[in-house]
């Protein structure tokens, strides 16, 4: 997650770069900002404080265009410049774990938090990347103080109950999912998951539904038409399974397990 920065213009003495071109470089026209934040520090004289924002925000850009190595690069200079810059460590972190470098991505995180504790962004980047280093413990301390700090913050409670989920607390990932998508009915990535959670816990209906709600969002994905048709399956809705592995077989004709399956429900139904 990359948290939006407060730019603040500087005036009188520090006042040396156009304020249109800092705008540019900190704007969401992703060629203009590479141009303008480039202009910004190969241009002299210069501000130190203007140059490592220069850098912050191309690194941004190029991290937004995947360009990961780049953009570390420039999250370093910014960081070189200003090793408080406490949003440049957080956002590098972000990117290393983007190339599952998980120790630097924890270095950087922590000391993010270290020089602002109380930033809800950082402890969820921090969070992220204990989850994905399989620190469960660690992830949802961090998630938590996420939420604490910023209490409707639905990624928080989503990411917090998949790290619940993967400790083994389903009825916990399952409160935390709900949450998240109360927050924010449109999360379909929570709806998703907390439909794998109830068809593991032996739940029918519901799995159904989240995963209708996440069709009708994403009606393009097989995956979810798999889910439902073995949710439907177990229930004995036999057309609608057989309708769901059609779909899913059409979207992904590599599928041989799906094509298997339709193929046994058209025989049984025959």
């Amino acid at each position: 997650m990359l948290a939006s920065l407060l730019f603040v213009f500087l005036i009188g003495s520090d006042a040396l770069i156009d304020r249109h071109v800092m705008l540019d470089c900190a704007g969401a026209n992703l060629d203009q900002a590479l141009s303008a934040c480039s202009r910004i520090i190969d241009t002299v004289p210069h501000s130190e404080k203007q140059v490592a924002l220069a850098y912050f925000y191309r690194g941004r850009a190029e991290y937004i265009r995947h360009q990961a190595q780049q953009s570390v690069a420039d999250y370093s200079q910014a960081i070189a410049i200003d090793p408080r810059f406490a949003e440049a460590l957080s956002e590098r972190g972000s990117v290393y774990l983007g190339l599952n470098q998980i120790d630097p991505a924890i270095a950087d995180c922590t000391e993010a938090i270290r020089i602002n504790p109380n930033n809800a962004a950082y402890r969820y980047n921090c969070g992220n990347a204990y989850w994905h280093g399989r620190l469960l413990d660690q992830a949802v301390a961090q998630f938590s103080e996420a939420i604490r700090l910023q209490p409707e913050f639905p990624l928080a409670y989503m990411n917090r109950g998949l790290a619940e989920a993967d400790q083994g607390s389903a009825d916990a990932a399952l409160r935390d999912l709900a949450e998240a998508i109360l927050l924010d009915g449109t999360n379909t990535d929570a709806l998703y998951n907390r439909g794998l959670l109830y068809a593991r816990s032996g739940e029918l209906t519901k799995p159904i539904d989240d995963f209708g709600a996440v069709i009708r969002a994403r009606p393009a994905e097989a995956a979810t038409y798999k889910l439902r048709a073995e949710a439907h399956r177990e229930m004995g809705h036999v057309d609608e399974a057989i309708n769901d592995l059609r779909r899913a077989t059409e979207l992904d004709p590599s599928d041989a397990e799906s094509a298997e399956t339709l193929n046994a429900l058209l025989q049984g139904s025959r």
